[in-house]
């Protein structure tokens, strides 16, 4: 089962279905692969799957990649509310704080190809 997930940025992302697994590809846009060298493309999707704030990636090229499906939903703003502190504070800090924390890639490690 393929299904066209709405809420990626620029590029085309579908989620995929089969015996009992759920992943998402990722096919990179003409915007993107003007604005980003092919061998940079996922990179950061690679680093934050080993950081854990994001899913793991399995598979990377020029043209997009392949990860595993994590399911949840988008934050919405009313997630952040001032009555609402303890969600920011417990589940949104911390792995925002990882993602910061994550060292640039080198152009020495690639992780998946």
């Amino acid at each position: 089962v393929v299904e066209a997930l709405t809420e990626g940025f620029s590029n085309e992302v579908y989620k995929i279905e089969s015996s009992g697994r759920a992943l998402v590809a990722k096919i990179f846009s003409e915007s993107a692969k003007v604005r980003i060298s092919g061998s940079e493309r996922g990179r950061w999707d690679e680093r934050a799957g080993l950081a854990r704030v994001g899913p793991a990636v399995l598979a990377r090229s020029a043209d997009g990649l392949l990860t595993e499906f994590v399911a949840g939903r988008r934050v919405e703003l009313d997630d952040l509310r001032r009555d609402n502190w303890a969600f920011a504070i417990d589940e949104v800090a911390p792995k925002l704080a990882a993602l910061h924390d994550m060292a640039e890639p080198s152009a020495n490690d690639t992780l998946v190809v």
